[in-house]
């Protein structure tokens, strides 16, 4: 189970109505980005009219400017992504699977830390 994060979000940035500053923690440390916090800031400024409606909310973080916009009942994040690197598969898996590794690849965020996605693309024979 992972830690539980708090968010913190400042008032605007001077002379902007729709951006913010924000964070995000852990018990321990301060961590780049949180999906789910960001969606749950967006949406409280949106419910609270401290944004317009129509407007995007534009939030500046470690992770750099991640914005928010209404789509009818839905709000759609615009996250940064970073390139995927080819890595070796793990045979363990290869062989749990009965599968051919096509293509693995890992994506890393978070200063280093273990806060990766991995992709892959797996075949079976027959």
């Amino acid at each position: 189970m992972s830690p539980s994060k708090d968010e913190r979000f400042a008032q605007d940035r001077p002379g902007r109505d729709d951006e913010f500053e924000l964070r995000w923690f852990t018990p321990t440390v301060e961590v780049d980005l949180c999906g789910h916090a960001t969606l749950a800031s967006a949406h409280v400024l949106w419910e609270r009219s401290r944004i317009a409606a129509q407007a995007s909310a534009r939030f500046h973080t470690r992770s750099g400017l991640l914005t928010a916009v209404r789509n009818g009942e839905w709000i759609e994040l615009d996250l940064p992504s970073t390139p995927d690197e080819p890595v070796d598969a793990l045979p363990e898996l290869a062989d749990a699977l009965g599968a051919t590794a096509r293509y693995v690849g890992r994506s890393c965020r978070a200063s280093g830390r273990v806060a990766g996605v991995t992709v892959a693309r797996w075949s079976r024979p027959g």
